[in-house]
């Protein structure tokens, strides 16, 4: 009767087991999916995305904003500026040129100047290409821009300009899947192995006198690397997608967290000294007729206070980064064990609340790592542990019938 009993402990122990390993395994295969196939399906990185969007907004309202957003300046040029200059777009460059001008003095001079505006072609008044040529010349710290067109070709401004600006740095951005401007290249690499560099990047670089002739991809650990001003290496490692070279933007500020000051004041403010000297000051149209704004994680943003944010990130060297890819599987595959596990051992009652509070702990967690300028994957947390208590709990209902 013993032996019989122990025989039938015996069976029921390697049935359980059984289980266990079913229960793991299930796990550790639900969470490989997601995190190598799932993961990577457009719909699923629209939700990611839009997940950390939340949390980006999230930070901005509970989080001081950088102290590196006193050092920039915007000039915006808004529908007050046009009415008030009597100008139309785009505006007369001989504007710009007084503005500039205005700026080229000791006592209001800034640490450079970023205008993100694209002067294609020659001015309708030739005399205006020449005054802005000859006021970027007097300045010596005015950054210009180009973009990427559809076919891949670099789209230069004028001439004349491109010669006399302390540098041109192209503006072109990739789009996620739901169109929402979350990146930005640093750098792009040409056919002969040479670099071109973004506006934001050129305008830093500009305003603190660093030789980008020196800088170079690292591919070992796939980051942009630029001497100091000294020579020694490594004063900013900007961390890329290694496939995508691209820079994830950290977003902080809206327009209105900015300095800004209008076009039309700018040109005759006496407080000029106050709000322009030794600062960044970037330029640019804030008009949505104009059609230089695009959706980002904080709403609908003018591409110049796009580059603010990106400039702000090269000042504070706050990079917006994944967590690894190795930490982030961990910590889902611990999730789909806990909610298995515990949905198995002690029924769907108790598994449900288990799911919720992992799911309010890993909501805590993920603002954290944002306050830290880490991305935890919240969404994929939450899905997981949901799949995993549906799963376990629909199991052992069919087991219930078997």
């Amino acid at each position: 009767m013993i032996s019989y009993i122990k025989m039938a402990h015996m069976a029921n122990l390697k049935v359980v087991i059984k289980k266990v390993y079913i229960v793991a395994g299930l796990a550790i295969l639900l969470t490989a999916g997601y995190t190598f196939a799932v993961a990577k399906i457009p719909l699923f990185q629209i939700l990611r995305e839009s997940t950390t969007d939340l949390l980006i907004q999230q930070r901005r309202y509970i989080s001081p904003l950088p102290k590196a957003i006193k050092d920039i300046t915007i000039v915006t040029i808004d529908e007050g500026s046009l009415k008030r200059l009597r100008q139309r777009w785009p505006m007369s460059r001989g504007i710009y040129a007084s503005f500039i001008k205005r700026l080229s003095f000791e006592e209001t001079k800034p640490l450079t100047i970023g205008m993100d505006l694209f002067f294609s072609g020659p001015s309708e008044i030739s005399e205006d290409d020449v005054l802005l040529a000859e006021a970027m010349k007097k300045s010596a710290n005015s950054i210009i821009v180009s973009y990427l067109n559809e076919t891949g070709v670099m789209i230069e401004p004028e001439d004349i300009l491109t010669k006399s600006a302390a540098g041109v740095g192209f503006v072109s951005a990739p789009r996620d899947n739901d169109l929402v401007v979350r990146e930005t290249y640093p750098m792009m690499f040409l056919a002969n192995g040479s670099f071109v560099y973004s506006f934001p990047l050129l305008t830093y670089t500009e305003s603190r006198g660093i030789d980008l002739d020196k800088a170079f991809y690292r591919a070992t650990d796939a980051c942009f690397v630029t001497p100091d001003v000294e020579g020694r290496d490594g004063i900013l490692k900007i961390p890329l997608d290694s496939a995508r070279r691209t820079m994830r933007i950290n977003y902080f500020a809206k327009t209105e967290d900015f300095k800004t000051i209008p076009l039309w004041e700018a040109l005759v403010s006496s407080a000029a000294e106050n709000i322009f000297k030794n600062k960044i000051v970037l330029i640019g149209t804030i008009v949505e007729i104009h059609h230089d704004v695009y959706p980002t994680p904080l709403g609908i943003m003018p591409g110049v206070v796009i580059n603010a944010n990106i400039v702000m990130n090269i000042i504070s060297k706050r990079w917006l980064v994944l967590l690894p890819l190795w930490v982030m599987f961990s910590i889902l595959l611990a999730g789909a064990l806990a909610v298995s596990g515990v949905t198995y051992r002690f029924g769907v009652l108790k598994g449900a609340a288990v799911s919720v509070c992992l799911a309010g702990g890993a909501f805590l967690l993920a603002s954290s790592c944002m306050q830290y300028d880490r991305i935890f994957d919240l969404f994929g947390f939450v899905l997981i542990v949901i799949s995993s208590f549906t799963g376990v709990s629909i199991w052992m209902g069919l087991l219930t019938l078997i």
